[in-house]
């Protein structure tokens, strides 16, 4: 007589990381394909986390592809407010953006089905890297530099 086969149980993870496992596998998945033939259980297995979590922690998937979202935006808005000098920067924050794919994929994705069309149309960090510009050109420009 064999014995039951059972899985190896996985390790158990805070609330933290299983929240940023389901934000990155949205994300990713988000990129990949449109929200229409994306599921729950799709994002749970890359998360590898029962997709009752899904709405335990979010609520919809919706709610979800808000915060791989807004997860995105705040990476790119930290990055632009530690840059010493934004102007001399300017090729850092192009590549910040080109290489946050996901964040990229995401919002065309979004745009085109439609799926945040409920969000601010203003981007925090766009916001915060416009008003940097700003500044910094009118330092410049009062210090006599262009």
């Amino acid at each position: 007589m064999t014995a039951p086969v059972t899985r190896p149980r996985r390790p158990r993870r805070s609330r933290e990381e299983v929240s940023q496992a389901l934000i990155d596998a949205a994300a990713a998945l988000f990129a990949e394909r449109p929200s229409g033939h994306l599921t729950v259980r799709d994002i749970a297995a890359r998360a590898d986390v029962n997709p009752a979590l899904i709405h335990r922690y979010f609520g919809t998937k919706q709610n979800l592809l808000r915060a791989a979202f807004a997860t995105a935006q705040q990476r790119i808005a930290t990055i632009v407010a530690e840059m010493p000098d934004v102007i001399d920067g300017a090729a850092l924050v192009f590549h910040t953006s080109v290489t946050e794919k996901e964040f990229v994929a995401c919002l065309a994705r979004a745009r085109l089905d439609g799926v945040l069309d409920d969000l601010a149309p203003e981007s925090p960090a766009i916001a915060g890297l416009v008003r940097r510009f700003a500044d910094e050109r009118e330092r410049r420009g009062s210090a006599g530099r262009n």
